[in-house]
């Protein structure tokens, strides 16, 4: 938790030094940018990472260490593959300059390096499930999201102490957390797991895509329905709006890091405890994480509806007219976080399909709420829209929880 949290902080203060020194304009370039590179990793993934906690924390409770050696680098093989191919074709193709053109960026070769990262990205991400499944949290929490910005700021410090703050100093910082990252990520594979120890390995890439698949469309289309407000915002409006989006967003969704901590606590324990009769034990885990962080998101709500327009004031007095923006999107999180882990039940179970399934159909929704609330209600139209698909997906799944797995999380 002390990771995510600092995080957050972390996340909060490159917001501001963006904001304060390049304008809402460039932070709402750095927002796009850095989801069109969060949209192109989901393509390379290919919904290996919950396959591979899942699975290798299974395997790892029951010692079969050779499988989890294939299991990991099978994973890292494809991604590494997959990535590369991902790159190559934006290189090649005019994939990447019709984004460009549809936003409406000028800053056309910063926007292109940054989207080579889906390679460090793609593979730190797949370390990071090898280890969160090998049940080593911290290490798994570090890698996912906090090195990445801990290296970024470290970098924008150094820059904006004896540099030059701009946006060009601001995309090589990107490059050099991105790559970073995956290089110490490597350093805690090597130290931490099986992958490098003396075990026979065998490709078994395809039996895993074969359980990944279901998890690659819902994943690409969850990422796509999480960043459509934004990308739409910069399609219909401008990069305007998409900065005052992005902190009332980042403000709204730091409860998330909640969610994500006791999550990545409690996924390896999932598997092992349903799937080996232990039902009321992983019952009586679930609700109590759940009991706890929704009381902790109703006090975070009440401070952000009473204090929110002076918390939006930090980033400039123009960002207050983001204020109902963040009300809205606080209210959907609330929702959110108070349902508890549905989806990582429903994919640590063997319910990947249902997932998927809700999770396409949601999304599909959220692009059409977005595209006509966002023309009537603007910023507001984006924020209804991303909580209305949030609850009713939270909703959905809870439901499924309780017919599927039979167990009933809500008390």
């Amino acid at each position: 938790m002390i990771l995510k949290i600092i995080t957050i902080i972390l996340g909060v203060i490159i917001s501001l030094l963006i904001s304060r020194k390049l304008g809402v304009n460039q932070l709402g370039f750095y927002n796009l940018a850095t989801q069109s590179l969060n949209i192109f990793v989901l393509f390379s993934l290919l919904g290996l990472p919950q396959i591979l906690t899942k699975e290798i924390s299974l395997d790892n409770s029951k010692s079969f260490f050779q499988n989890v050696k294939s299991k990991g680098l099978s994973g890292v093989i494809i991604s590494l593959i997959s990535s590369i191919f991902i790159v190559l074709i934006l290189i090649v193709s005019e994939v990447q300059f019709s984004v460009i053109k549809i936003f409406n960026i000028e800053n056309i070769l910063y926007f292109s390096l940054i989207l080579t990262c889906v390679i460090p990205t793609s593979i730190t991400n797949i370390f990071a499930s090898i280890l969160n499944g090998s049940n080593k949290i911290w290490q798994s929490n570090l890698l996912r999201e906090s090195l990445t910005i801990i290296l970024l700021i470290v970098s924008l410090t150094i820059i904006y102490l004896f540099g030059t703050f701009n946006i060009k100093t601001l995309t090589y910082s990107i490059l050099i957390s991105r790559w970073g990252t995956l290089f110490i990520g490597l350093l805690f594979i090597h130290k931490e797991t099986v992958l490098f120890k003396d075990y026979n390995f065998q490709f078994i890439g395809k039996k895993l895509l074969k359980s990944s698949y279901p998890l690659l469309l819902a994943g690409l289309v969850s990422t796509i329905s999480t960043n459509i407000d934004t990308l739409m915002l910069g399609s219909m409006l401008s990069t305007k709006e998409v900065g005052l989006y992005g902190v009332a967003s980042r403000i709204a969704l730091s409860t998330s890091f909640l969610l994500q901590v006791t999550n990545s606590i409690i996924a390896p324990q999932i598997s092992p405890l349903y799937f080996n009769d232990r039902k009321k034990e992983l019952v009586d885990l679930i609700k109590k994480i759940t009991t706890y962080l929704t009381l902790l998101c109703i006090i975070i709500f009440c401070v952000l509806f009473i204090f929110g327009e002076n918390i939006l004031s930090i980033w400039g007095e123009n960002f207050i007219e983001a204020y109902q923006t963040l009300i809205i999107l606080a209210f959907g999180q609330t929702i959110n976080i108070g349902t508890g882990a549905v989806g990582l039940l429903l994919v640590s179970c063997n319910q990947q399909k249902v997932f998927g399934k809700i999770t396409f159909s949601v999304s599909l929704l959220n692009i059409l709420l977005n595209y006509i609330f966002i023309s009537f209600y603007g910023l507001n139209g984006a924020a209804l829209s991303t909580s209305i698909s949030v609850i009713l997906q939270n909703i959905t799944c809870l439901y499924f929880v309780k017919s599927r797995l039979n167990i009933k999380i809500i008390l």
